[in-house]
């Protein structure tokens, strides 16, 4: 059975041993994997009828599913979870506790006054890039700079700095958690320095992750939770998570994982 592997070409140049794993796995799993590129579609004749999509693409996404294709993961994880504050206003509605937040826009910049740091966040940034540590209306127009659109969030910073707690989703069960640290940075992401170790969740971190995912149909994903005063408290959901601190870290073969729960899925 056919299934499309999905990359952008930016992420597919970062991540092609994961891609070579999706792949190697596909085959050993008796499904059949065709690799392409978002800037390639639409693509010409019949579409098959599974997708893993390793893009962010809310539209792509949504475009296969009208056309019938079960994609991992689907339209509405991919709408909600690449937007932090449509995420952040989704888990509120929902009674999860998230830190609180303030939506700005490109036009408000010059006027904000801050009286203490916050962290400056686009609504769609991923792996760290795109947040930044900002005290005074000057950062924040610094910042928009930087980043595509005219909203961001800003929100004061947790006690806990430069530390978080990944925990990979497959099949919609927490399969390994990741603790991240950074001693140099307020951003704890593996990919920006900091290190990374496996960790057993507390009961506590297990209900709040068991509450997320119960709202949503994950195939896979990364949900990561922050610290304020040692309590932990929901950061984001990374739809298209990246695996190389699991891999640096532990046994755990997540493209394997991955690939066997959507052979279960399909077959």
């Amino acid at each position: 059975m056919e299934i499309l592997i999905i990359y952008d070409l930016p992420r597919y140049k970062k991540n092609k041993e994961f891609a070579r794993l999706l792949s190697e796995k596909c085959l050993k799993y008796g499904l059949l994997p065709r690799l392409v590129f978002v800037e390639d579609f639409p693509l010409k004749g019949s579409l098959p009828k599974y997708a893993v999509m390793r893009a962010v693409s809310f539209k792509l996404t949504a475009f296969l599913e009208e056309r019938g294709v079960r994609v991992f993961n689907n339209s509405r994880v991919s709408g909600v979870c690449n937007d932090k504050y449509e995420t952040y206003r989704f888990l509120e509605s929902r009674n999860i506790s998230v830190l609180p937040y303030r939506l700005i826009t490109r036009t408000d910049a010059p006027n904000i006054e801050l009286t203490e740091p916050h962290v400056f966040k686009s609504r769609c940034g991923h792996g760290g890039n795109e947040v930044f540590w900002v005290e005074t209306a000057a950062d924040i127009a610094s910042c928009f700079s930087k980043i595509r659109g005219d909203t961001a969030i800003i929100q004061k910073p947790v006690s806990d700095i430069g530390k978080d707690l990944r925990t990979y989703i497959i099949g919609g069960k927490p399969v390994c958690s990741i603790l991240r640290e950074s001693a140099s940075d307020f951003r704890s992401n593996y990919s920006l320095g900091g290190s990374a170790s496996p960790r057993a969740l507390t009961n506590t971190e297990r209900r709040e992750i068991d509450k997320i995912t119960a709202l949503f149909d994950f195939d896979f994903v990364g949900i990561d939770l922050i610290y304020d005063g040692g309590k932990p408290i929901f950061n984001e959901i990374e739809d298209v998570a990246g695996c190389r601190t699991v891999y640096a870290s532990t046994d755990v073969d997540p493209a394997d994982l991955f690939v066997r729960y959507i052979a279960s899925v399909v077959k």
